[in-house]
């Protein structure tokens, strides 16, 4: 981002970061590792200009449906060292808090680390597996894709499935 403050690309005395990291836990591939922004801003932002700043300046989010398959689970989290944003948002998280059960239950589930890292490593294995599943079948229909090392989509290259002469086709015979 550009900063108005120093004239530069990138430096953290206004410039803000909110990274949503639904997908965190959903790296499959044994080559890729997942680094939260939190850490990163940690770890580098100490050399940058502006660096005092950057607790006031990264936020991440998190959900909970993406990474542990809950499609409409509407729970997740904001890490922030931001005092002004965390004081915003506790005037308004009264109207849109989350139901106590639900608490109880993900803090329960959240908290029996045996089961937990059973699970994120069931979940990596069965995505990967799907993951290869999915490529296995585009490389023998010669349908390109772009690799991906991590969550549950796969971006394809249909455009060759598209016959461009069945459009002025169509229009041709709708004027007859």
């Amino acid at each position: 981002c550009w900063c108005p403050c120093c004239r530069c690309c990138f430096c953290l005395c206004c410039c803000c970061c909110c990274s949503d990291e639904i997908y965190a836990n959903s790296v499959f591939s044994e080559s890729a590792q997942f680094f939260s922004t939190a850490h990163v801003a940690q770890q580098d932002a100490s050399s940058m200009e502006g660096s005092q700043h950057a607790d006031d300046l990264v936020h991440v989010v998190f959900g909970f449906s993406k990474d542990f398959c809950a499609s409409g689970l509407r729970l997740g989290c904001l890490y922030t060292k931001s005092e002004a944003l965390n004081g915003g948002l506790n005037n308004v998280s009264y109207f849109c808090s989350t139901p106590a059960p639900l608490q109880w239950a993900v803090s329960r589930m959240i908290s029996d680390e045996p089961w937990l890292q059973h699970f994120l490593a069931e979940n990596k294995r069965r995505m990967k597996e799907a993951y290869n599943a999915l490529t296995g079948a585009c490389d023998a229909a010669g349908i390109p894709y772009q690799p991906a090392e991590g969550a549950m989509f796969l971006w394809i290259d249909l455009r060759a499935a598209f016959n461009t002469s069945s459009s002025s086709n169509s229009s041709s015979s709708s004027s007859s």
